[in-house]
């Protein structure tokens, strides 16, 4: 590595990996289920209610999860943790197929956003982390592609391989995927480039003494409390789990939405598929932005612009409306989950990242509140409209939130 420079910087490849294991466990725990939902009810005898509480109850202990996976990848690293967790991720999808009680799913599941937690989110964030600082919006924007990608291409694939292999086939198929991911990762992921005589963001060489050119100058290293202690932690914390409420209520019940104001399904399908699209590739486009422009004030703008897509979406009742909605809720919701850690990562430094993103994570416990808001919007009003101006008022909120952020200080 002090000869000539690679033509390909390693972390790029780093940014693959990650992108391959956000695709997969973002379709498999969540997206996926748009096209298992019907079949396990109509195979098992469960109903929608009680699938949906399944899917509720993983989902918030995978948030918590999150915590036990950034304590650990401090411990072992990125590599062997994110090889072993797809191993046991991809055993437990291939046994939720063969599940054939409700609790035995309650229980699979739960341990199935668990296990994909160690090889995604934080974990595969901590791996990019590593490797840039100021390419870093734009490598973490492309490995969070994978997520919104997913939700286009999955349910299809898991539509296919049910019609061709049956359910127990298709959730071994998809399993068996997940596991193939444990060597990709073994064979890829390596943790810090100092260890390899590069520094972040590369290419970078050794100079003749045996010193790295380049090297960036040695940041500041926040403790969990230290961190605690400023206000830009708890605003972060806070804006992120308000903005989070309205992605996870509005992209579980997109389909309904647009059918319940007059859509037909095909035509609901494609535009949340549209949506899903706009959302991969805005992941990129904001992490770009946060690496050209000041991070609070590009994610600040985001936020306003989701406000304006769901006052469109309360409006949508035709096409020039609803792909307005399209157009803007997609592109600008693509963003959110994309730039928390962009933001951390700016606020408290690259090897304080890990760290403090074990606390970050929690926030997004709150997020469940958007499918209770959901619920109680239709259930009150038999509309989603209400639920579309509180999430719009919570992104106006935010975003305020976010331009009142400062840069913390030791």
């Amino acid at each position: 590595m002090s000869g000539s420079s690679p033509r390909i910087f390693y972390g790029w490849y780093i940014v693959a990996v990650a992108f391959a294991c956000n695709f997969m466990t973002a379709g498999t725990h969540f997206y996926v289920f748009n096209s298992f939902m019907e079949p396990l009810a109509q195979h098992r005898g469960w109903t929608r209610e009680q699938i949906n509480y399944g899917l509720s109850l993983g989902g918030m202990i995978g948030l918590m999860a999150q915590y036990v996976h950034g304590t650990l990848v401090m411990r072992f690293g990125p590599r062997i943790y994110m090889g072993v967790g797809a191993v046991f991720s991809g055993l437990t999808f291939a046994a939720i197929g063969l599940a054939q009680s409700i609790n035995a799913f309650y229980l699979l599941y739960i341990c199935l956003f668990i296990f994909n937690g160690a090889f995604c989110g934080i974990v595969a964030n901590t791996a990019v982390n590593n490797w840039f600082i100021k390419k870093r919006g734009t490598a973490l924007g492309i490995s969070q592609v994978g997520i919104s990608l997913s939700g286009v291409l999955l349910p299809v694939a898991g539509m296919m391989l049910y019609r061709w292999l049956g359910l127990e086939g298709a959730f071994m198929v998809l399993g068996g995927a997940l596991f193939l991911l444990s060597p990709l990762c073994l064979a890829v992921i390596r943790d810090r480039p100092e260890k390899y005589g590069l520094v972040p963001d590369g290419p970078q060489l050794l100079a003749e003494d045996g010193s790295v050119i380049g090297l960036p100058m040695e940041e500041p290293l926040w403790s969990v409390r230290q961190a605690a202690r400023t206000g830009a932690f708890w605003k972060v914390g806070l804006v992120y789990a308000l903005a989070m409420m309205g992605v996870v209520g509005v992209m579980s019940q997109l389909v309904p939405r647009f059918t319940d104001v007059g859509f037909s399904r095909d035509a609901a399908l494609w535009l949340m598929a549209a949506t899903a699209f706009l959302g991969a590739a805005a992941k990129y486009l904001w992490g770009f932005f946060c690496d050209r422009f000041e991070p609070r004030k590009v994610v600040g703008f985001m936020l306003l612009m989701c406000a304006a897509g769901l006052v469109a979406g309360v409006f949508a009742r035709g096409f020039f409306t609803a792909a307005l909605f399209v157009g803007l809720y997609g592109f600008s919701m693509g963003g959110v989950l994309a730039t928390l850690p962009v933001m951390t990562a700016h606020l408290f430094g690259r090897l304080s990242f890990t760290s403090i993103s074990r606390f970050m994570a929690l926030f997004l416990i709150l997020q469940n509140l958007g499918f209770v808001a959901m619920g109680l919007s239709f259930s009150k009003t038999g509309s989603y409209d209400g639920a579309y101006a509180f999430f719009a008022l919570a992104y106006l909120g935010a975003s305020a939130l976010v331009f009142s952020v400062k840069s913390p200080m030791r």
